[in-house]
């Protein structure tokens, strides 16, 4: 089955949002779930469809306790190839 990476998106993030995840979370686990299954791991899309991944109710916000110079050209990297598949 072939689906435009733009639909894969949103489907992705109606899911996330129907199984109690909100804001920038939804986007967050979207870009982690989307930058995964465009390289060839579908694991994480494909959980989406039986029990999901369910929000902990107990999980607290993720913080950055240390930015370095590696960690940040990462998601720069990240943004680049996305927006070039796009």
């Amino acid at each position: 089955m072939k689906i435009p990476i733009n639909e894969l998106r949103q489907l992705v993030e109606k899911a996330l949002r129907k199984q109690g995840h909100e804001g920038k979370a939804v986007a967050t686990i979207a870009d982690i779930l989307m930058y995964a299954q465009l390289r060839g791991n579908n694991q994480g899309v494909a959980k989406l469809i039986g029990k999901g991944i369910p929000k902990r109710v107990e999980a607290e916000t993720p913080k950055i306790v240390k930015e370095t110079p590696v960690s940040e050209e990462h998601w720069v990297t990240m943004w680049r190839e996305l927006l070039a598949l796009d």
